[in-house]
């Protein structure tokens, strides 16, 4: 096994980061429990959703497409993209801080497997544990199989991932789109985070990509015209995106696709290799971004 440090990277934890969102976003009208059943391109683009088991139409100047990986409001824009399992599963937990954490993200890799420990907000640490696996496959004790998966790992690894959750172990199997969008707008519709580029985790940056597209919407929103709106979005946010789930796949398979331990032991060697400096220019390099001026 071969770990990897960071101190480029700092974390939060996802409730404290909704909170903050919310908390911005007061004054907006937020309408709750009303679920999207269609979308339709325009001028004027409409959106069919059930509330309180009726159907209604809603007209809207523009239409935000932030549904996911499963997106529904991605077929206005395509609708032959089916998503694709990596054949690996992850498992998350976040435990209270030990006096082993680490001061900065630390990530490991094996043969076929990977760890990761980030110190998060609310003197927390944030683990995760990846694996091959069936997609689809769960066991009544998620925690129990990650505390499994890391059998062969350093001891802080094995005791951050033992140690009793702060709320249940999650397990998410890593999907993707394995193809870019040509375009990630329609007539009065823009896919945003996920639903326009998700990626494998490999990076970290998902969340962070869906951020920055919600923040270049932002200052786009101030310009009258819808449809220059959507091209400068498209412009401004398709190619680093796609470059991001491209560079996703190649770690993906210089990690987790590694199950020979000979194989996995000659990457670590390489790894040993690297200069930190190398690591610090990547991490840079993904971390960097402004939003457009307005």
């Amino acid at each position: 096994f071969r770990s990897l440090a960071s101190s480029a990277m700092l974390g939060i934890h996802r409730t404290t980061l909704h909170r903050i969102l919310a908390e911005a976003a007061a004054d907006a009208e937020v309408v709750t429990g009303a679920h999207v059943v269609r979308v339709h391109p325009g001028l004027r683009p409409r959106v069919t959703v059930v509330e309180d088991g009726e159907e209604r139409e809603r007209v809207a100047d523009l239409v935000v497409g932030a549904d996911g990986i499963d997106s529904l409001v991605r077929a206005a824009v395509r609708t032959d993209l089916p998503t694709d399992y990596s054949g690996s599963t992850c498992w998350r937990g976040v435990v209270a801080r030990r006096p082993d954490s680490p001061a900065g993200a630390m990530q490991w890799f094996g043969a076929g497997s990977e760890a990761g420990l980030v110190p998060i907000d609310g003197d927390r640490v944030y683990w995760f544990v990846a694996a091959r696996a069936r997609m689809g496959r769960t066991t009544r004790d998620e925690h129990a199989a990650a505390v499994d998966a890391v059998r062969g790992f350093e001891e802080i690894v094995r005791t951050h991932v033992a140690t009793d959750p702060e709320t249940p172990v999650l397990r998410h199997d890593m999907r993707y789109l394995p193809t870019g969008l040509r375009t990630f707008v329609a007539p009065g519709v823009a896919l945003l985070g996920d639903a326009a580029h998700a990626m494998l985790p490999t990076t970290g940056q998902g969340a962070a990509s869906a951020l920055e597209d919600a923040a270049t919407l932002g200052v786009l929103a101030a310009r009258d015209d819808v449809d220059d709106l959507l091209a400068e979005y498209d412009r401004l946010r398709r190619p680093r995106t796609q470059r991001l789930q491209q560079l996703s796949h190649r770690l993906y398979r210089s990690g987790l696709e590694v199950r020979n331990p000979v194989l996995a032991a000659a990457r670590n060697g390489v790894f040993h290799l690297a200069p930190t400096l190398l690591a610090e220019i990547a991490a840079d390099w993904m971390l960097r971004w402004s939003p457009p001026r307005r």
